[in-house]
């Protein structure tokens, strides 16, 4: 996020599968399936964590991608009073909402329920023409990588649901949203895994190769005062999975948004003792795995595309 070359690397993970949500049509496919390693590491100039290893080049999100979530009841209930804390905080009714990475449009038929009078969707692994007409009358989605510069200019909302992370140069990406938005004082919400609930939690299974960044409180208001807007809220969601922002445009502030070193301090600490914890964990589980097989035992995984 910052640009500096330093970075303490905490935890490896080698030779893993670089999608957890591609529905492979055969076991070979599957077990053929692209690869990649995984560094994470944290920032000592400003915190950010990334996969030091991650290549943009072994991700090409395409047909087949299913990310879906709303098939749980928990979720859809979370997403539903997201839905009304938007439109009712924000007088979204009447108004146009565009979202960067809106899969089948769930989300914006949810906004469009409750007044929002036009929604505009991206999303490259969309291209099932059925999904794209079945949206709505009042929702347009673009079957294609976004484009700042196909905002539609009567734009009041931009939301992005779990993608962010996804993304390999994320200041760039923001800036390019901040700078197509101009003067307009639109809303933007933002929703990305909690990095730090990650970490306290000793959450291993959320280490996924697709996420190439990820955020805690600290980075993401980082992010959003360096990118030219002003953080109006940033909270846990989702049983402090979830970490959410609602921002406004405002003027760019470069110096503002440096984290001070007792926060770095503590989340480099928190990054070490997450890494050691899980390295752990992964060489116990291998050894059982192990033990199996010297029986001829076997082992079901359940879950085992993501958690």
């Amino acid at each position: 996020m910052c640009g500096a070359p330093t970075g303490e690397v905490f935890f490896e993970f080698a030779d893993v599968p670089v999608f957890c949500n591609v529905l492979w049509p055969d076991v070979d496919a599957a077990r053929t399936a692209t690869c990649g390693d995984i560094e994470l590491t944290c920032c000592s100039s400003c915190g950010l964590i990334f996969n030091r290893a991650f290549s943009p080049a072994a991700v090409e999100y395409a047909p087949g991608y299913e990310n879906a979530l709303h098939f749980s009841e928990t979720f859809r209930e979370f997403a539903e009073e997201m839905a009304d804390h938007l439109v009712n905080t924000y007088k979204l009714q009447g108004k146009v909402a565009a979202e960067i990475g809106c899969g089948d449009a769930y989300f914006l038929r949810l906004l469009c329920r409750r007044g929002v009078r036009q929604g505009i969707g991206f999303d490259p692994s969309v291209h099932d023409r059925t999904a794209v007409s079945s949206a709505g009358a009042n929702i347009e989605i673009v079957p294609d990588l976004f484009d700042a510069k196909r905002l539609p200019p009567q734009v009041d909302a931009v939301l992005c649901r779990h993608v962010l992370e996804h993304i390999a140069e994320p200041v760039d990406f923001l800036m390019d949203v901040r700078h197509a938005l101009g003067d307009r004082d639109a809303l933007l919400y933002f929703e990305v895994p909690n990095a730090q609930w990650m970490l306290e939690a000793r959450s291993l299974w959320d280490v996924i190769y697709e996420h190439c960044t990820y955020w805690t409180p600290l980075t993401l208001t980082a992010l959003f005062r360096r990118c030219g807007f002003e953080p109006l809220a940033v909270r846990s969601g989702f049983g402090g999975q979830y970490l959410m922002i609602e921002a406004r445009p405002a003027p760019l502030q470069s110096g503002a948004s440096d984290p001070n070193p007792g926060d770095l301090e503590r989340l480099s600490e928190l990054s070490r003792q997450f890494g050691q914890d899980s390295s752990n964990k992964l060489k116990a589980w291998g050894e059982r795995l192990a033990e199996l097989a010297n029986r001829g035992e076997s082992a079901a995984v359940w879950g085992a595309g993501s958690k």
